[in-house]
């Protein structure tokens, strides 16, 4: 027996030849794709691996992958042209540093399967099944495989790879699937095959390494991946059926098939400070949180893998409860995942576990909107000098706590440098807060334009927008000291609990200051108004602006050009996005906007790209004081 066949592991060969085995080492060449690319030196051929529709991930050493390059993908004998959503960055020379990774997009590629993909480490010793293509016997790149083993960490730049012991990861594999056969599920790609006098295998790049690519592509790829696997379960099933083995490993306490469910179902729900959330959902158990969880599916995944106690409602059950129980979850959604709690429960034996749970959720977590911290941020027009502004910052914890955080004395300064120090405030607030926190912008109609929700004020992690992590709000300066508005202002707010419709303008409809205020005067019962997109003097401007004068609280709007007239405009797009999936909750408006921003951030042609919200409650004033006025010295 060679060595490579001996390092299978437990029970020889067996692994290989199981029914579930075989047909998963199938769907993964299925999956495997050929990357063509202008590498350094000439053309470049490598693998990949097809994880999400339309979507391959490679090694970004593959091709040379960068925006400029052109990409071929070659699948079942069909090419295809493909671009760079993100990759790693090129070193100057020698192998690419960590992460060897990129994220491709392949046009016209229709119809195909999906990896499932796992982030798990396979055990030490685990058997692997790595595929990819070469071109050790032919001129042209055929599909070759190598089995081998786990072969335990190998330190590369400072960073951890991992390696692949026994058959010779040949040149042309690279960014190939490698299966954990134990799991059923992609853990890595090849990066490079052995280095000079080691042993035969090479190195691979564990899933993980694609957390650490910029512009939000790993949680693109990670909703696509896992939307996919639970609408098309063939893979889900087959890793079911290889837990029941005997040299399946089961992960966790669900089966293959309820994770996959659970992970399509928190794609797209709102979640709250993952901290927070970790800490309802593990309770007394008094478990300390992974600072390497940064997505929601990585908590549902940790918290999978912890082991039942007897009397405890389990922490996975409870995460679907809390989640099914937060502003801006759809109803058919929340309805999905309460399903799937009583689904789990009943199987694992915790029926009155979960019926105490609810009666304590229903006393404690009330759907009544959003909670928690505000920071209010006053922007106000300096009265000694045109085009400079004073900055206040507030922090209200309830209406009885309320902090003055900065406070400008003076002319004030330009915007910029207004810009410049509001961000290091909210920087240092949001580093020292815990839980949710709602950051409203008090500033005159003229700051209007700025997009708030956009500010990165991360610089380690600029692909993170401050509107995606936290409900961002606009507020009105102008009319917080005019008692002529405060009350017909006041009166359509209290509306608003009870009147739950949006009303929208066309974006061609150009009425006059006067039929405005006409309008606005005889439809009193206007609450939440929808806008098409607001430029200095079009019509939607001077709808704002009445609408503003006549106490109406809530306003949507986007930043951006509009074709008039065309039905498929960018505002008549958002309106319909907005009305499919908003809620009837309008006091969740804020929350259900930052849910809509995450989703932009996947999605460049989303309706919902540069939205506005104008949330204005008018009774909310960051001190007794009854209007948000000129800054107080400190």
């Amino acid at each position: 027996m060679s060595r490579s066949d001996e390092s299978i592991g437990r029970g020889g060969s067996t692994t290989l030849t199981s029914g579930a085995v075989q047909q998963l080492i199938r769907l993964v060449e299925q999956c495997m794709v050929l990357v063509t690319g202008g590498g350094r030196d000439g053309r470049s051929i490598g693998s990949g691996v097809l994880v999400a529709p339309r979507t391959v991930l490679t090694c970004a050493h593959v091709g040379f992958a960068t925006a400029a390059q052109d990409i071929t993908v070659t699948w079942q004998g069909y090419e295809y042209t493909a671009e760079v959503v993100a990759a790693g960055r090129p070193a100057p020379g020698g192998l690419w540093p960590y992460p060897d990774v990129a994220v491709l997009k392949v046009h016209d590629l229709e119809r195909h399967p999906c990896a499932a993909l796992g982030e798990y480490e396979p055990r030490l010793g685990a058997p692997l099944h790595a595929v990819g293509h070469s071109q050790i016997y032919e001129r042209e790149p055929r599909l070759t495989t190598a089995i081998g083993t786990y072969g335990g960490h190998q330190e590369f730049q400072g960073e951890m790879l991992w390696r692949f012991i026994g058959d010779e990861l040949a040149a042309g594999m690279s960014g190939g699937p490698v299966l954990d056969v134990e799991t059923g599920l992609v853990c890595g790609i090849t990066k490079t095959s052995r280095a000079r006098e080691g042993a035969r295998g090479g190195l691979l790049l564990p899933v993980q390494a694609v957390k650490e690519l910029d512009g939000g592509a790993a949680v693109s790829l990670w909703r696509k991946h896992d939307v996919f696997h639970a609408d098309m379960p063939q893979w889900p099933n087959l890793r079911q059926e290889l837990e029941t083995e005997p040299l399946g490993r089961t992960l966790g306490v669900l089966t293959a098939r309820e994770h996959a469910d659970l992970l399509a179902l928190v794609a797209d729900t709102p979640a709250p400070d993952l901290i927070e959330l970790h800490e309802w959902c593990t309770g007394r158990r008094g478990l300390r949180f992974d600072e390497r969880c940064t997505l929601l599916r990585d908590l549902v995944s940790g918290l999978a893998d912890l082991m039942q106690t007897p009397g405890q409602l389990h922490p996975i059950i409870v995460l679907a409860g809390v989640l099914a129980r937060q502003p801006g979850v759809h109803p058919a959604d929340a309805a999905i995942l309460e399903q799937w709690s009583v689904r789990i429960a009943s199987r694992m034996g915790e029926w009155d576990e979960l019926q105490e749970w609810r009666r304590e959720a229903q006393r404690d977590m009330a759907r009544s909107g959003p909670v928690g911290v505000s920071l209010i941020s006053q922007i106000a027009p300096s009265r000694l000098e045109p085009g400079r502004y004073l900055l206040t910052v507030w922090l209200r914890r309830d209406p009885g706590e309320v902090q003055v955080i900065h406070s400008d004395e003076g002319a004030g300064a330009d915007f910029d440098a207004v810009r410049e120090v509001l961000q290091g405030v909210l920087r240092q607030q949001l580093a020292i807060s815990s839980g949710p926190v709602t950051l409203e912008f008090v500033t005159p109609p003229e700051l209007f334009d700025e997009p708030f929700d956009e500010w990165r004020l991360w610089p380690r992690r600029q692909w993170a927008k401050l509107g995606s992590r936290h409900p961002v709000v606009l507020r009105d300066f102008d009319r917080l000291d005019d008692p002529m508005e405060r009350e017909l202002w006041r009166l359509r707010w209290r509306q608003l609990r009870d009147d739950t419709s949006v009303t929208w303008i066309d974006c061609g409809d150009r009425r006059s200051y006067t039929a405005w205020e006409g309008w606005f005067q005889q439809h009193r019962d206007i609450t939440v108004l929808g806008l098409p997109e607001i430029t200095t003097g079009s019509p939607a401007q001077e709808a704002l602006d009445v609408a503003l004068f006549a106490g109406v609280p809530v306003v949507l709007w986007r930043r951006g050009p509009c074709e008039h007239g065309d039905a498929e405009c960018p505002s008549r797009r958002l309106r319909g996005s907005f009305e499919l999936h908003r809620r009837d909750d309008q006091s969740a408006l804020p929350e259900f906007v930052r849910v809509l921003r995450s989703q932009t951030m996947q999605d460049d042609a989303h309706a919902c790209q540069g939205l506005v919200l104008l949330w204005d409650d008018p009774d909310s004033a960051p001190a007794p004081d009854p209007v948000l006025t000129q800054p107080r010295k400190v």
